[in-house]
């Protein structure tokens, strides 16, 4: 099931990376989940998409997703974190934006990390 929230669009529409990995391969990609916005098409990953893009075994993801969690999760970060997603695709949205640009989510944009 998709997660189909302004949150979850928001994060979707500011990743360009994202954004142009559908451009590129719209004709391949099995399940697509999108939103036409303005005669824009914004691409909304599915889980199971995030998780093929990050590119580990599953052993190594699954032990990457769990530090990334713990990571964020405790204080002082955990304030800002818990707040700012609301379901476990935008959580996986999240690891993979990092894990593959280093990029965080603020909230409002994708930025650099540190």
């Amino acid at each position: 099931m998709i997660d189909n929230s302004d949150q979850y669009f928001n994060m979707c529409d500011k990743a360009e990376e994202i954004q142009e990995i559908f451009n590129k391969n719209r004709d391949k990609l099995k399940e697509i989940s999108y939103i036409i916005e303005s005669g824009k098409t914004i691409w909304m990953p599915s889980q199971e998409q995030l998780q093929e893009m990050v590119k580990d075994d599953l052993r190594r993801l699954c032990q990457n997703f769990f530090i990334f969690v713990r990571n964020h999760f405790q204080p002082p970060a955990m304030d800002k974190f818990n707040i700012q997603f609301t379901s476990m695709q935008q959580l996986w949205f999240a690891y993979m934006m990092k894990k593959s640009y280093n990029k965080i989510w603020d909230g409002i944009k994708w930025i650099k990390g540190t």
